[in-house]
């Protein structure tokens, strides 16, 4: 990473914020909720194309007996080989082909 990026205005201090709320939401505890929302401030600035699931609108939450999971594997959308009860992890940048940006 390089040794300086750009002071963050408005829009990145508002960014932050919002991804911060979505990853203690997703079960984040603060301190890696935190790491990760500045992780990918640094990425946008970067403009590094990878995304992690913690941003995805296809991650469900775990409700009740339900495991939380990745919509898209479910549906066999990521294709042949792909286990559908396939586990998200959180803060892994990647380039999967089936994100879609969380929508609040």
């Amino acid at each position: 990473m390089p040794e300086s990026l750009p002071a963050w205005g408005d829009r990145e201090i508002h960014r932050f914020t919002v991804r911060l709320a979505l990853f203690k939401r997703r079960g984040l505890d603060a301190e890696r909720a935190e790491r990760l929302a500045d992780r990918l401030a640094a990425r946008d600035q970067l403009r590094d194309d990878r995304r992690c699931c913690a941003e995805c609108g296809h991650v469900q939450p775990a409700r009740g007996n339900y495991d939380a999971g990745c919509f898209s594997a479910r549906q066999g959308w990521l294709g042949p080989g792909v286990d559908k009860r396939l586990i998200p992890i959180p803060d892994l940048l990647q380039r999967c082909p089936q994100f879609v940006p969380w929508k609040p």
